[in-house]
């Protein structure tokens, strides 16, 4: 660390907690303010109200103690060259200023006659006379140590500083003095080793919301020297400090932070520059000026309420960047990340399985938690990677042990001019093997009818909107084979195709892949249904009759034609089935 005078204190790196969010990923830019900085340490900017002024601290040449405050004064997009702040500057040491929101008062650092030590915590009033009325903050606050780097909140109500006190966690720490009701100062509590380390911690930044807070460390991991780090509050404490990233930090010292709710920019001190101590540094985008918000993000299947593993993609909408990566974990509800408020989000969920869905957030005021809850409308069923036939050969109600004992039937009565459908004997070794293939589609079924019944009837039950529909879409598919051969059993049968249009099948209607296809839907809809009316009455489970006598489910049969994603044929004799949650205008829920 540099010999920086009484004023300058280094600042904290953290390593970042699950809370906080790593602002690296924004297209931050940082230079030095030309015109402002000299060959000495020039430090401990602050910016008035108006956007107008810049305050800073300096130990050039020329001033009238060994650290004084300067001020500069914005022209155009160029700062005036600095002048001394007379009023204030004594032979001594002057800097680090910190105001209240409203501009009505200011801390500041100093050596005075009549002080408790080397450098002690002053407090003033700002008027049109300039700043009047200045006082030692009292030996609740000042020591005979050295007692610096004040920053006060928006309010007046907090004033956080460094010491090098004795009753600290080691070196320099962050202290915070708190003024009660009738405007008497508490005795400086040192903040715990959340904040402070065995080393050093300096220049306490309080964001005007008073929610974040910015300061300078050499105990926690960081890319060299000082790296300034933030932390939230979060209840009566604060949040593991995160570091401020690669282009904020640097391998020598950066300190001094300083963002105002007003500006586009922010404000620190470097050493980075090797001709030079510490320069002032400008930086944008200003992302913390404002304070933060915690985003709770859930990712949750519609259906079953659980929460769904995902990839979370934030991006910032104004930077149109992603701005941060998160994993949601199926244990969890939600996950909660911190980010920059007062700036549009759009959050994108991944899952396996499904399409991306996205959501946006509005611009969330400061210490304010916004929840982002994703919901993936679907349970799907696919069984593509199951290489059997799900019907024989030519048919269209599902292979089952009981609807392949019943075609032997049908054959010789409804379906004895059914062509179409393969023929083979009663235990013949293709008998046989459609056997086998029947307990695979039992099962199938089986396990489809248990979810429905078991986990997705009851939770659409209690979660389900006035208006909420659960919609039950079987497809069916087709041999891509021509089909010669009419349709010869008195059921009309009714479905849709894979754009939406509505077909009907009746009684000797020729048939074709499509119209097969939908009667696979249809049949196997029949077979659900079945199904799922016998579970339910030996679960006793009464979800699925309450919805359906409520017109509460609704079931929806699709022809998906010719299934062209594979040449082997008995693999494409499939359906397809998902539930999905619908509106009542029949818009799916997101």
């Amino acid at each position: 660390m540099k010999n920086i005078l009484v004023l300058v204190i280094a600042l904290l790196v953290c390593l970042a907690p699950a809370l906080s969010q790593d602002m690296s990923n924004y297209p931050i830019s940082l230079t030095p303010m030309s015109g402002i900085n000299s060959k000495a340490n020039d430090y401990a900017p602050t910016v008035s109200s108006s956007k107008s002024l810049l305050y800073f601290t300096s130990t050039r040449d020329g001033g009238t103690g060994k650290a004084d405050v300067y001020t500069s004064l914005k022209q155009g997009n160029a700062w005036a060259l600095p002048v001394q702040f007379l009023t204030l500057n004594t032979p001594q040491h002057e800097g680090s200023l910190s105001f209240t929101s409203d501009g009505a008062k200011v801390v500041f650092a100093a050596e005075r006659e009549g002080g408790y030590g080397d450098a002690d915590i002053y407090i003033a009033s700002v008027t049109n006379d300039g700043i009047v009325n200045i006082r030692n903050m009292g030996a609740a606050v000042n020591t005979k140590y050295w007692d610096s780097q004040p920053s006060i909140s928006s309010d007046g109500k907090k004033v956080y500083f460094a010491s090098n006190r004795p009753g600290g966690i080691g070196g320099t720490d962050v202290w915070v003095t708190v003024q009660d009701d009738q405007g008497r100062w508490s005795e400086a509590r040192c903040m715990d080793q959340t904040i402070n380390t065995s080393k050093d911690e300096v220049s306490p930044f309080i964001t005007m919301d008073n929610g974040t807070l910015i300061f300078a460390s050499k105990g926690h991991p960081g890319f060299g020297g000082f790296d300034l780090f933030y932390s939230l509050a979060d209840g009566g404490s604060w949040s593991a400090p995160t570091n401020l990233g690669g282009i904020v930090n640097s391998d020598n010292d950066e300190m001094f932070y300083y963002a105002s709710s007003t500006s586009d920019n922010f404000y620190l001190a470097s050493s980075r520059n090797p001709e030079n101590a510490l320069d002032i540094y400008q930086g944008t985008p200003n992302l913390l000026g404002v304070g933060t918000m915690k985003l709770n993000v859930s990712v949750v299947d519609s259906l079953s309420g659980r929460p769904l593993p995902a990839i979370i993609l934030i991006f910032d909408v104004a930077a149109n960047i992603p701005i941060a990566t998160i994993s949601t974990n199926p244990d969890d509800v939600a996950t909660q990340i911190a980010l920059p408020a007062r700036r549009a989000y759009r959050v994108e969920a991944r899952v396996q399985g499904y399409p991306a869905r996205s959501i946006d957030i509005p611009s969330v005021a400061a210490n304010t938690s916004h929840n982002a809850k994703i919901m993936f409308g679907t349970i799907g069923f696919d069984f593509s990677n199951y290489q059997i036939p799900f019907f024989v050969t030519g048919y269209y109600r599902p292979n089952t042990s009981n609807n392949l004992a019943e075609l032997f039937q049908k054959r010789k009565t409804d379906l004895k001019d059914a062509t179409y459908i393969e023929a083979f004997e009663e235990n013949s070794e293709k008998h046989q093997r459609y056997q086998r293939y029947s307990e695979v589609v039992e099962t199938l079924f089986n396990n489809v009818v248990a979810t429905a019944v078991d986990t997705v009837f009851p939770r659409f039950l209690e979660t389900s909107a006035p208006d909420d529909v659960i919609e039950i879409v079987v497809y069916g598919y087709a041999d891509p084979k021509p089909i010669l051969g009419r349709y010869v059993e008195p059921e009309e049968v009714t479905f849709e195709d894979a754009s939406g249009g509505v077909h009907t099948v009746k009684d000797n209607d020729k048939l074709t892949n499509l119209t097969l296809s939908g009667l696979r839907a249809y049949y196997s809809v029949k077979q659900i249904e079945q199904m799922i009316r016998s579970r339910s009455e030996a679960t006793h489970s009464e979800a699925y009759s309450k919805l359906a006598d409520n017109g509460k489910v609704r079931f929806r049969t699709v022809g998906g034609g010719v299934n062209t994603t594979g040449t082997d044929y008995a693999a494409q004799r499939r359906i397809k089935i998902d539930f999905v949650r619908l509106n009542g205008a029949g818009k799916q829920k997101q």
